[in-house]
């Protein structure tokens, strides 16, 4: 019987991958670790584990090869996104498919929304939400600056 992944308890509350591919992420980031002169730790792992819960499984091994042949130490999260990214920009390439909207799908999106945002229905949202900012924006004041408390501090203290 395999050992149990203790992402697999459901801890984070989230799905998790199957044991096949948590083993293929632990191997990509233990390999990169290694390149990188780094100790893992079983919490840092399983963070990782959850942050990459979306990304396809070649993007990360791709990410992880990549920063640890090109970084001199553990990338930040940004680096390792940003990693992701180009790996899956590449694929879209390769794959003839272009998957960014084009100028003329921009313009069909955002006429929708300022038809939308014309309409009566809109209108009501908008006119309900002024009111909830002008009821929650009258009479006192909820936030103050360290002045103004200081202030009223000393206003109390006159009295």
């Amino acid at each position: 019987m395999q050992k149990q992944n203790p992402m697999l308890t459901g801890q984070t509350g989230q799905l998790m991958r199957p044991l096949p591919e948590q083993d293929r992420i632990d191997s990509a980031l233990k390999t990169m670790a290694i390149r990188l002169d780094k100790v893992l730790s079983e919490s840092v792992i399983s963070q990782w584990h959850a942050d990459l819960g979306s990304y396809p499984i070649a993007a990360i091994e791709h990410a992880a090869d990549w920063c640890g042949k090109n970084l001199e130490r553990w990338p930040k999260w940004k680096q390792f996104t940003h990693a992701i990214g180009t790996w899956m920009q590449e694929r879209e390439q390769a794959s003839g498919q272009d998957f960014a909207p084009t100028a003329r799908e921009i313009a069909k999106q955002r006429k929708a929304f300022y038809e939308w945002y014309n309409s009566p229905e809109a209108a009501e949202v908008r006119g309900m939400i002024s009111a909830l900012d002008k009821k929650m924006n009258s009479g006192k004041k909820r936030f103050y600056t360290q002045e103004e408390l200081d202030r009223f501090k000393a206003a109390k203290k006159a009295k």
